[in-house]
């Protein structure tokens, strides 16, 4: 019988899925929020999709003193990466699309209210299921892993405009696994790339290269003297300069002489 885990100590790789990406457009975010039943289902679906949390875990940790509304800062508890040093928390802005949604919860509750999520915390509250049911009244289609694309799809979105190693601060993630597990190629990438980042720039670009291919000036060719030609450097010695003033040309030319070569 074996006394120990002979894997112990050996960490387990897990592999990304492409297939399982799936984008939430701002569009598509919206029209779900306009199905959520409520302001407390707006705002965890709010939290997932334009604050990058982890759901269920960092959804329900985060508490009203969490949230600094004059600075716009909002302290996210993470349960996940609690043990590692430093991982505890970690500060995330109160981003515009968020804002509304977390202001209305609050409106909304009551006096001492600690969490800002106070329903669906049941441990038998399968919020996926929940999720699934909302996605399929608003008439979409269902995408698979649910939370964790709405989380993908903000660091995608984030990466856009933000460093690399701010928009990990923000998520709570390493590079490495943003890059393998987080970041999705979308259409709008291709869209972008085909269009141009500045379309002023690119027909700029078309004009110059019109001006070199179609109306570049031709070269006049310099006239060239009677007289001999250096071909080591394709141009006309005068015959009245140089070697040749004052000296007669032999009617057989400047070659010498000679019967045979």
């Amino acid at each position: 019988m074996i006394e120990s885990n002979p894997f112990e100590g050996i960490a387990a790789s897990v592999r990304a899925n492409p297939s399982r990406f799936y984008f939430i457009s701002m569009d598509d975010a919206q029209t779900v929020l306009d199905h959520c039943p409520d302001a407390q289902w707006r705002v965890i679906f709010a939290l997932a999709r334009y604050g990058g949390l982890r759901c269920p875990s960092e959804v329900m940790a985060v508490t009203w003193a969490d949230v600094n509304w004059e600075r716009g800062r909002i302290r996210i508890p993470s349960p996940k990466t609690e043990h590692h040093e430093g991982g505890e928390s970690r500060i995330i802005p109160l981003f515009a699309e968020l804002r509304p949604y977390l202001m209305e919860a609050f409106e909304e509750a009551d006096p001492g209210t600690e969490h800002v999520v106070t329903r669906y915390r049941d441990s038998n509250a399968n919020l996926r299921t929940q999720l699934h049911r909302i996605i399929g009244r608003a008439g979409l289609e269902l995408w698979p892993k649910p939370f964790q694309n709405l989380r993908s799809t903000r660091e995608t979105e984030l990466a856009e405009s933000y460093p690399m190693h701010v928009v990990c601060k923000w998520i709570g993630n390493s590079r490495s696994v943003a890059v393998t597990h987080y970041l999705q190629l979308t259409d709008e990438h291709f869209d972008h790339a085909v269009q141009g980042a500045d379309p002023k720039a690119a027909q700029n670009a078309a004009q110059k290269l019109h001006d070199v291919s179609g109306n570049e000036p031709k070269r006049k060719r310099p006239e060239v003297s009677e007289g001999v030609t250096d071909s080591a450097h394709s141009r006309a010695v005068p015959l009245d300069s140089g070697p040749f003033k004052n000296r007669e040309i032999a009617p057989a030319g400047f070659e010498p002489a000679t019967e045979r070569l």
